[in-house]
């Protein structure tokens, strides 16, 4: 696209389906924190039967923020936040 002009004129205009075939601009998309957040709950209740992550341990919140990674595609450091870890001593681990 040559300008952000016509580029907002496409995502306006197109369906989800006819975006993602052509090049997969919406799976690309970042999720906001406070929505990653509520998703983070819903999975640390699904997974570890607990309301939130203030109650797992080190290992349950890698393997939650794995969890994420691969369901919601965000990007590492955004998931080492909303879950609570230093994304520098993560970030190999969820790669």
């Amino acid at each position: 696209y040559s300008t952000t002009k016509s580029f907002n004129y496409f995502m306006c205009r197109t369906k989800e389906e006819d975006i993602e075939s052509k090049g997969g601009a919406v799976s690309k998309l970042t999720i906001p924190i406070y929505e990653l957040r509520s998703y983070r709950n819903s999975l640390c209740q699904e997974l570890f039967n607990s309301q939130s992550i203030r109650n797992l341990s080190v290992e349950e919140r890698i393997k939650l923020a794995k969890v994420m990674k691969s369901k919601y595609h965000s990007s590492i450091k955004q998931i080492a936040k909303s879950c609570g870890l230093i994304y520098e001593e993560v970030k190999e681990l969820l790669r």
